[in-house]
C-alpha cells in the first residue's frame, strides 16, 4: 500500500515538472524579442560552422588583382586591400571566435567546479579564503584590461 501511494506521489511530481517546463517554454515563446535572439543566434551558429560549403575562398589567401573590390555576385562582401574575400574572413573570424568563446566558458566551469568542490568538501576556512582566492585575481585581471 505505501509503495503504492508513493508512486502515486512521484507521478504527481512529474506533472507538475512538465508544467513548469509547458510554462517557461510558453512564456519564452511569448517574448518575441527572446525568440529572435534565439533565431539569430542559430542562423549565425549554422553560418559559422558551414562556413567551407559557403565560400570556395580562403580567407588568408591574397589575390592582389581584385584589391578593394565593392559586393558583387562573386564576393558577397567584396574585397579588402589585399583582395581577401571579407565574406569568407568574416564567417571563418567567426569561427574562430566561437572557438574561443566554448573554450573560455568551459575552462570557467571547470574551475569553478573544482574550486566549488574543494571548498565545500572541507569547508571551514577553506571556503571562507576561497571567495578571495577567486575574485582577487578576476578583478586584478579586470583592472588591467581595463587600464
Amino acid at each position: 500500500m505505501e509503495k503504492n501511494t508513493r508512486t502515486k506521489e512521484l507521478n504527481e511530481a512529474r506533472k507538475q515538472g512538465t508544467k513548469l517546463w509547458k510554462k517557461k517554454i510558453q512564456h519564452f515563446l511569448n517574448n518575441r524579442l527572446a525568440v529572435f535572439g534565439l533565431v539569430a543566434m542559430i542562423i549565425i551558429l549554422f553560418l559559422l560552422i558551414a562556413a567551407p560549403l559557403l565560400t570556395s575562398y580562403d580567407p588568408m589567401e591574397p589575390s592582389f588583382g581584385e584589391k578593394m573590390l565593392s559586393p558583387n555576385k562573386d564576393h558577397i562582401l567584396g574585397t579588402d586591400s589585399m583582395g581577401r574575400d571579407m565574406f569568407s574572413r568574416l564567417l571563418y573570424g567567426g569561427r574562430i571566435s566561437l572557438i574561443i568563446a566554448v573554450a573560455s566558458a568551459s575552462l570557467g566551469a571547470v574551475i569553478g567546479v573544482v574550486l566549488g568542490a574543494i571548498g565545500g568538501y572541507y569547508g571551514g576556512w577553506i571556503d571562507k579564503i576561497m571567495p578571495a582566492v577567486v575574485i582577487g585575481p578576476t578583478v586584478a585581471i579586470i583592472g588591467l584590461s581595463l587600464a
